[in-house]
């Protein structure tokens, strides 16, 4: 959504460590460019940025709900259809 991969570093052992441990962000230089559309590339781009928009944090909800690292606590298909993010997005 951001432009961004979710693990990230310089050195690549690094990356498959922050996989692992579950270790993410969500930096605010991209993050203040994601809107409903889920896109900093997004017509909201042009014109100004979404530092207040309300959807940013129900997209990083469910971006967090996705990479729980522990399967038997990660979010499942139906709760992701089923998110609000996914049901403002898409309206359903």
């Amino acid at each position: 959504m951001s432009g961004r991969p979710p693990f990230y570093d310089e050195h690549p052992e690094n990356v498959l460590r922050k996989i692992k441990a579950g270790c993410f962000d969500f930096p605010t230089l991209e993050w203040d460019y994601v809107s409903m559309e889920g896109s900093h590339f997004s017509f909201s781009f042009f014109f100004s940025p979404k530092k207040n928009n309300s959807f940013i944090p129900l997209a990083k909800d469910l971006i967090s709900l996705c990479l729980t690292t522990n399967p038997d606590e990660r979010i499942g298909i139906y709760e992701f259809l089923s998110h609000k993010w996914m049901r403002v997005k898409f309206f359903f």
